[in-house]
């Protein structure tokens, strides 16, 4: 029975701390994302004048919201281990990315391991599958300049055609450094048994930990941002053609990601939400190549790319096996390193972004009352729920107070001809006090006939005003949306 009620217990603990999680994120997505978007909206006549202050801006409200993120895994025991090259002394260079791919998780890892390594993650460019588009993340991606691309080969060819227009008109215009690719195409666990089967009738590497690289997106990158040199491989002075020597080299490095996972149990994004997972540390394996030394012809590419697959199934056999990456070529054992999040300034992020939450909440409702008394003078709500004024007003009738309380504004017409009809069915009229409308009465049931003026008037001014509230609700939100989809597409 004890164990019952032990293992119960901890379930028990296990669904709160889920479900608490699970608001509190809920919560930071409702405050931080929108906050992000209206910034860079109110922003948008600084990207007009200074894009280059503009975009910096922006990089650093995009490092802040993966620092969210990194912030669910790391309060949850979440860690990243770092092994082989230390790629903090390129972090200022530009240099395209590799990684492996397992499951959804693999992305948060690197927005956690990537942040202390200076300026990469707020000049980063992400190559992502397109379903993430439709994620909460989603929105942030467009703007920030990211690239979805549809997998299947009825999408192939258009897709890096879509990749190499994207490159040109986003990649140097807001100066990016580093682009993240996932040149599998897809998790691990939905491409293992097709690889192998395509492996196994083209006599190529059998691999188990990874599967086989597509080229088409890496070839894309390579010809782009690292001009091909005579012998058929990138050069170190790489970029765009006729660049002036103050614009950026172009690709000057490849950085080899290897992520692996305790036990080869994948994390997936359900994971760092509900952290329900005991604390775990996930391990990283950098290795960097210089541009020089990467063929861009198809042929040699592919070869190149089919080759660093063949060493990340070794390191990641190795890992499983050992529970450490091997060493170096000629050394005896490989160092670690453990990358570490400041806590303090964690928890300044999250202050920021649910203070600006607050501010835009406030700042929107006043525009919207603001925007509204515009289209509709004769209205002068004090509450955003009427009824309950009323009531209150119907209320103090009850009590035997001399005079009651309206919302209208008594000027607007709806309220000259309510006085109308009353006086019509010779019930007391209604008389006006300043910007508020007051009934002085001596009738024992001013109850019943204050509670059909009230109603008479209400319906009289929604039949009056629908048509104009109803425009201006449409027009207020196609403004907002005219805004919103500038600073996306731009």
């Amino acid at each position: 029975m004890a164990p019952f009620l032990e293992a119960a217990h901890r379930l028990g603990w296990i669904l709160l701390k889920a479900l608490l999680r699970f608001i509190f994120m809920f919560i930071n997505n409702c405050v931080a994302i929108p906050s992000y978007c209206l910034y860079l909206i109110v922003l948008q006549p600084l990207r007009i004048m200074d894009s280059q202050t503009f975009w910096y801006i922006e990089g650093v409200m995009f490092r802040w919201l993966l620092a969210m993120v990194a912030s669910w895994g790391w309060f949850a025991g979440y860690t990243v281990t770092e092994w082989g090259d230390d790629v903090r002394p390129i972090s200022e260079d530009e240099a395209m990315v590799i990684v492996n791919h397992q499951a959804t998780g693999d992305v948060c890892t690197l927005m956690m391991c990537l942040q202390d390594k200076g300026t990469v993650v707020r000049k980063m460019m992400w190559l992502m599958d397109h379903v993430f588009k439709y994620t909460n993340f989603g929105v942030v991606s467009m703007i920030h300049g990211d690239f979805f691309i549809r997998q299947g080969k009825a999408h192939r060819d258009k897709q890096l055609v879509y990749l190499k227009s994207h490159l040109d008109k986003f990649y140097y215009s807001r100066d990016r450094k580093w682009i993240v690719l996932f040149p599998e195409g897809g998790f691990l666990r939905k491409r293992r048994e097709t690889s192998q089967s395509f492996a196994k009738k083209n006599d190529l590497p059998y691999l188990t930990h990874v599967t086989l690289p597509r080229l088409g997106a890496t070839q894309v990158i390579l010809k782009n941002l690292g001009p091909q040199q005579e012998n058929g491989t990138l050069g170190t002075d790489g970029g765009p053609p006729n660049q002036s020597a103050n614009k950026p080299k172009g690709l000057q490095w490849v950085v080899d990601v290897t992520i692996a996972y305790p036990n080869a149990q994948p994390m997936d994004i359900q994971t760092w939400i509900f952290g329900y997972r005991p604390p775990t540390v996930t391990h990283v394996h950098y290795r960097i190549h210089a541009i020089k030394d990467v063929p861009v012809e198809t042929e040699a590419l592919t070869d190149w790319l089919y080759q660093r697959f063949v060493e990340k199934e070794e390191l990641l056999a190795h890992f499983y096996q050992t529970g450490a990456f091997p060493p170096p070529k000629g050394q005896k054992e490989a160092a670690s390193r453990e990358m570490t999040l400041d806590p303090v300034w964690l928890c300044a992020v999250q202050s920021f972004a649910f203070a600006s939450g607050y501010m835009w909440y406030k700042i929107l409702q006043h525009v919207y009352c603001w925007f509204f008394s515009l289209l509709c003078p004769g209205n002068r709500l004090q509450s955003m729920d009427g009824r309950m004024d009323v009531l209150r007003s119907e209320e103090a009738a009850q009590n035997g107070e001399q005079h009651l309380t309206l919302l209208y504004d008594p000027n607007s017409q709806p309220t000259t001809r309510l006085e109308t009809h009353t006086n019509r069915h010779s019930r007391p009229p209604l008389k006006y006090v300043g910007n508020i409308t007051s009934c002085l009465h001596s009738h024992t049931h001013t109850h019943t006939y204050i509670h059909t003026y009230i109603h008479t008037y209400i319906l009289y001014y929604a039949r009056l005003n629908v048509y104009s509230c109803t425009c201006g609700h449409t027009f207020f939100c196609f403004c907002f949306l005219i805004l919103f989809l500038t600073t996306i597409k731009n």
